[in-house]
């Protein structure tokens, strides 16, 4: 016997057990529940493969059922509508999970560029303030020509000019200074140059 959909009511198809359900009602929902869970279960399972994850989306859409069973109306088998509102319901998990998923990883990276920046950081000023004392050491000529070509960026023929030295004597400064550093520094640990 087919009958239409009333609200908060379904009559069974001919494909189903010719019984009323009455959403509103708490034996009414009993049935609807005991009779579907576990076709629910296995769809959302189905597309899971978790078990947690699938009762829990089943219950939750039992109580959505509940919580709006006086607005509730079904124009369909309520076995299809059952299956439909669990399938949107696991769409609905996997796109909150993958958006939780892809914020969490989003946070992550930024945390370690965060901290890897940190200790770059960190290295990069623990090295800076070995090679100042490393150049402070330097004889006052070799320390002025390293400056002015490390630190200034000026090229040989440049400082040649500045320092009225040859480029040669210029060429030689700079030898000595990065010897120096290579070695103290190869001796604390840092490879350098």
């Amino acid at each position: 016997m087919k009958s239409k959909a009333t609200q908060s009511q379904y009559t069974a198809s001919d494909k189903e057990s010719p019984i009323i359900f009455n959403l509103a009602s708490a034996k009414g929902f009993e049935m609807i529940y005991k009779k579907y869970y576990r076709k629910m279960f296995n769809v959302a399972y189905g597309i899971l493969g978790n078990i947690p994850h699938s009762e829990s989306i089943v219950h939750d859409v039992f109580l959505s059922i509940w919580e709006r069973r006086n607005q509730i109306t079904v124009q369909q088998s309520m076995e299809g509508y059952l299956v439909g509102a669990t399938k949107l319901a696991v769409l609905t998990h996997i796109r909150n999970t993958n958006n939780s998923r892809k914020h969490l990883k989003l946070i992550k990276d930024k945390s370690e560029l965060t901290e890897n920046k940190v200790d770059q950081d960190y290295e990069a000023q623990e090295l800076q303030e070995k090679l100042d004392a490393l150049v402070v050491e330097l004889p006052e000529k070799c320390r002025n020509v390293y400056h002015l070509s490390r630190v200034k960026g000026k090229n040989n023929r440049e400082i040649s000019k500045e320092l009225s030295i040859s480029e040669k004597t210029v060429e030689a400064h700079i030898s000595k200074a990065l010897r120096h550093l290579r070695r103290h520094l190869k001796q604390i640990g840092f490879l350098f140059f």
